[in-house]
């Protein structure tokens, strides 16, 4: 019944309030946590959202990996496939990973490392596996922790030694 009411309050008022929302979302088998994408879409912090608040999402295209779960084995399979190409993990990101060196790898630079390595896997798990921040981006820290921070310690030994890193 009380989704009954909400969903009648949907229709009548066209304004859900935090506990309504959640409520609404609910009842038409929603199962995940509502409280960050109720913040979401009362962008301007009205305390209530409304079918215009949601539109936008009907306009959008998201990418697909946005709704993979993530696939730890993939993950693995991925990295086993790149060491299998590259025995170094830095080559292996600075020669297919991360080609444009802008320090992060989007979804479509790492497919295309996965059809340079042939990596048969689950590529959108293997994905949300290793962007484990969800920025959209994965990073040499998120790929491979150990020589993301050797990389750093040299880094930060340059500058303070030399001034930079060119200059060693």
């Amino acid at each position: 019944q009380a989704a009954v009411q909400v969903q009648e309050r949907q229709v009548g008022a066209q304004k859900l309030t935090a506990a309504e929302f959640a409520a609404a979302l609910k009842s038409i088998g929603w199962k995940r946590p509502v409280r960050s994408i109720y913040r979401m879409l009362d962008f301007k912090g009205e305390g209530f959202v409304t079918a215009a608040s949601v539109h936008f999402l009907d306009v959008w295209e998201a990418p697909e990996w946005l709704s993979a779960e993530a696939d730890l084995a993939a993950r693995d399979e991925f990295i086993q496939a790149l060491q299998s190409h590259f025995d170094n993990p830095v080559l292996a990101w600075r020669h297919i990973l991360d080609r444009d060196e802008s320090n992060h790898v989007s979804f479509p630079e790492f497919d295309e490392a996965c059809t340079y390595i042939n990596f048969q896997g689950n590529r959108l798990g293997a994905w949300q596996a290793l962007d484990d921040d969800s920025s959209g981006y994965i990073t040499l820290r998120e790929l491979n922790p150990e020589a993301d921070r050797e990389l750093a310690r040299f880094k930060f030994w340059a500058e303070k030694t030399f001034g930079s890193v060119a200059n060693t």
